[in-house]
């Protein structure tokens, strides 16, 4: 039977999947992006490996995870792809100048080889990294567990920068072979991220109230892990850039903890965790569907006129935009795109959006 979900949860995704809208927004100065930098897609890890936990996942048998987890994770990967090289398609045909018919091969490469198009590089990281995790988790004590993914984990890192070396650009099938490994190497590393929240959650305790003791924590440890990631400087778990790694994986896993332990201890802001439940939709369409730029656009036209607190209009505007154009695309996506999550047709389905929302919302 599956668990109740657990709302602190979804809130810390939906917190996690605004940041990663900021960044790409451009909205964040370096200073900014660089205190959370280390934190933004480890998060999404770090959640996941918690409700592995809470669910007790790794009961199941390795066909029945394997199975699950490519319908939600790897038919998203391949029908949004698809959707990106559609729209890329129509845009080197009808504007050659913006996409050339080179610029479409590479997108296609990146999308065979499983390095993912755009930000399609989390989905089959995921997918790995969950599966490598819960095969361990399945044949390993716990110690053994945390000390695998430990030491494959600094040995993933080792490797890392051997991916940059010219070598693997001698000839296509090379250079598609270095994408898929990779990606294997950062499904390894993320294994880390796995690993923390899964046992995090095993030492963690369920209250129904707010316990001010454990908001503090996380307030106090996701402000001195800010700090060291500033200290640390620009790191980018996708290319697999982590400047100190001790230090980015101390950001990593205790700046997620910190940003967990606060959405545990505040208001269940229903909005939050709507966009938590729906950060796949949202990762998915924000950038490559070309929705962000549009709002960007949009925003600055109304920021023209605006002649006291520009900055501070222009988050608001594209906020704005963002939340009612991204509800509708969840709304559509939930009750007739479900396919293209890998998910069964809804029970019931509606047309009143307003209905819809009621039901998530209030």
């Amino acid at each position: 039977m599956t668990k109740k979900r657990i709302t602190y949860l979804d809130i810390a995704k939906g917190v996690g999947i605004i940041w990663v809208v900021m960044r790409h927004s451009q909205m964040m100065n370096d200073t900014l992006y660089n205190s959370l930098a280390s934190i933004i897609m480890p998060l999404f890890f770090v959640v996941s490996g918690m409700l592995m936990q809470h669910i007790g996942e790794e009961r199941k048998s390795m066909k029945e995870i394997t199975v699950r987890k490519a319908k939600s994770l790897l038919i998203p990967y391949v029908t949004f792809s698809i959707s990106y090289l559609l729209i890329n398609g129509v845009i080197h045909l009808t504007q050659p100048e913006l996409m050339s018919g080179t610029q479409l091969l590479k997108l296609t490469i990146y999308f065979v080889s499983f390095a993912g198009i755009s930000v399609m590089w989390f989905l089959p990281t995921m997918f790995v990294s969950e599966l490598y995790f819960l095969a361990l988790r399945k044949r390993c004590s716990h110690k053994m567990t945390i000390l695998i993914c430990a030491v494959l984990g600094v040995i993933a890192i080792v490797i890392a920068p051997v991916y940059d070396e010219q070598f693997w650009f001698a000839n296509m099938p090379l250079l598609m072979f270095s994408f898929f490994l990779a990606m294997l190497t950062r499904s390894v590393i993320c294994g880390i991220f796995l690993c923390f929240g899964y046992y995090i959650k095993m030492l963690m305790t369920e209250r129904e109230k707010i316990f001010l003791p454990e908001l503090l924590l996380g307030i106090v440890m996701f402000g001195g892990i800010m700090a060291l990631n500033v200290y640390n400087g620009t790191v980018d778990l996708h290319y697999m850039t982590f400047n100190n790694p001790l230090f980015y994986f101390i950001g990593a896993n205790l700046g997620s903890l910190g940003v967990i332990l606060i959405c545990k201890n505040i208001p269940q802001l229903k909005i939050l965790s709507f966009l938590g439940v729906n950060s796949l939709i949202i990762m998915s369409t924000h950038v490559d569907w070309f929705i962000l730029a549009k709002v960007q656009e949009w925003s600055m036209l109304i920021n023209m006129h605006v002649t006291r607190a520009k900055v501070y209009v222009l988050w608001l505007c594209i906020t704005v935009f963002m939340l009612v154009i991204e509800t509708a695309l969840i709304f559509i996506i939930d009750q007739y795109g479900y396919f293209l999550l890998g998910k069964k047709k809804p029970r019931e389905r509606t047309w009143n959006i307003v209905k819809y929302l009621r039901g998530k919302l209030w």
